[in-house]
């Protein structure tokens, strides 16, 4: 039998746990300062996408032959306001520099709101028969699977602008990209997957993906439908979860079936991996990160 731990193993057991408590709470300003390095690091060994190693997600292998795609990216920039209360004055400001920006360039930034939502749609192609059981957090998510599948063009939170966009379109159209977005700050952005090989991976593979509060996208992609695709899958997966216990509060409350990164990062992530070569990167795309609320 097993004595109580000495004094100086109690010691010792207070000493790894602050060790790891500083680990975690330093280890993201780190790497916001490493991130430059890492991304040029991963620039001289990239990944090469092996379905195997997303077995787990059933992302299958990449169709040969994918056809370029040189269409105009539609001139829209959409943002989501999923629930019933008015804009913060933050947002509202953040909304209105995003218009004054843009307007000059002829690009529209459209409000999404729960009022014009269904004008929005596209015939023939409805909302998940579950998406007001959605946390509003996770209506957004799921919004911009639609949006930029069926419609395309930009999507930003509802927050300051570095720069006008209009730069970032005319490089888009000059391209066969799918997705174009600024880098992650850092890999530890990445959503905490179950399995943690894949976790690993998906943080080698961080600067493939792109930060997903403000993007751009041509609709109608093999990258777009596959992401559009999964949402839906996703939602049908706790679809009896989400009618007991739908999403409230600011977390979804007891029982909310979805994890906070389930409907975007958890998805949109591996397919910028697996379509890295159809994904570009645009710093002009940054946003403020003041007064977010």
């Amino acid at each position: 039998m097993r004595g109580r731990p000495t004094g100086a193993l109690q010691a010792l057991q207070r000493i790894k746990h602050g060790a790891f408590v500083s680990y975690k709470a330093s280890r993201y300003p780190v790497s916001l300062r490493l991130e430059p390095i890492h991304r040029w690091l991963y620039s001289l060994r990239s990944y090469t996408y092996d379905p195997r190693d997303f077995e787990s997600l059933g992302l299958g292998p990449r169709e040969d032959g994918l056809v370029s795609r040189s269409e105009t990216v539609p001139r829209r920039i959409y943002c989501f306001w999923t629930g019933d209360n008015p804009l913060t004055p933050n947002r509202q400001r953040s909304l209105d520099s995003l218009r004054r920006l843009h307007d000059p360039d002829g690009i529209e930034v459209v409000l999404v709101t729960p009022k014009n939502l269904e004008g929005h749609l596209v015939a023939g192609h409805p909302l998940h028969e579950d998406y007001e059981r959605l946390h509003v957090v996770h209506r957004a998510d799921y919004l911009r699977a639609y949006f930029l599948h069926f419609h395309g063009g930009g999507y930003v939170d509802i927050k300051e602008p570095a720069a006008s966009w209009a730069p970032a379109f005319g490089r888009m159209d000059r391209s066969d990209a799918w997705l174009m977005g600024d880098h992650k700050p850092s890999r530890y952005l990445s959503p905490d997957f179950p399995e943690e090989d894949l976790e690993r991976l998906m943080r080698r593979t961080s600067p493939a993906h792109i930060f997903q509060c403000a993007f751009i996208a041509r609709p109608l992609t093999p990258l777009t439908s596959e992401w559009w695709a999964r949402v839906n899958d996703v939602v049908d997966s706790v679809a009896e979860d989400l009618l007991a216990h739908p999403g409230v509060g600011r977390r979804g409350g007891d029982g909310y079936p979805l994890r906070w990164t389930q409907l975007l990062g958890q998805i949109i992530d591996p397919l910028t991996v697996k379509y890295s070569d159809k994904v570009l990167h645009d710093g002009s795309l940054r946003l403020s990160q003041r007064d977010y609320f």
